[in-house]
């Protein structure tokens, strides 16, 4: 997290380096964002059971799976995102045509189709069979 953190707030301060600049810092901040969420599950994973109730252990078992789920899910989609751009110029440079942008709806669009395909993925499986904690 605290790693996360710093990286984070360089980015910020960064921001206006050609460099930084030309690595998309939103897509950067999305990355982080995802890292951050997934290593949630850790934090979730390493609950004791000497704390607390197993209804509470429950809940921590299941959350550890959807904080992953969705960090993953952020990160890929930016990932994802981050390629097809790559793919967009490359294209638009070969073929010489006029300039192609993708648009931030478009970007929205991919993210957020991604985090529901996970969201309901994950919504399915811990309504059919969700984690029960138990000591073995």
């Amino acid at each position: 997290m605290l790693t996360a953190g710093t990286l984070f707030i360089w980015l910020m301060c960064n921001r206006h380096l050609p460099l930084v600049r030309a690595s998309q810092p939103d897509l950067l901040s999305q990355i982080i964002l995802g890292c951050v969420i997934g290593s949630l599950a850790n934090v979730f994973g390493s609950a004791d059971d000497r704390i607390f109730s197993s209804g509470r252990l429950t809940t921590f078992c299941n959350l550890e799976i959807w904080t992953y789920g969705v960090g993953f899910a952020i990160c890929f989609t930016g990932l994802l995102l981050k390629v097809w751009k790559a793919k967009t110029a490359i294209l638009k440079a070969v073929k010489k045509l006029k300039e192609q942008k993708i648009s931030v709806i478009q970007s929205a669009l991919l993210i957020g189709c991604g985090i529901s395909l996970e969201c309901i993925t994950l919504g399915i499986w811990t309504a059919f069979d969700s984690f029960k904690w138990q000591r073995q």
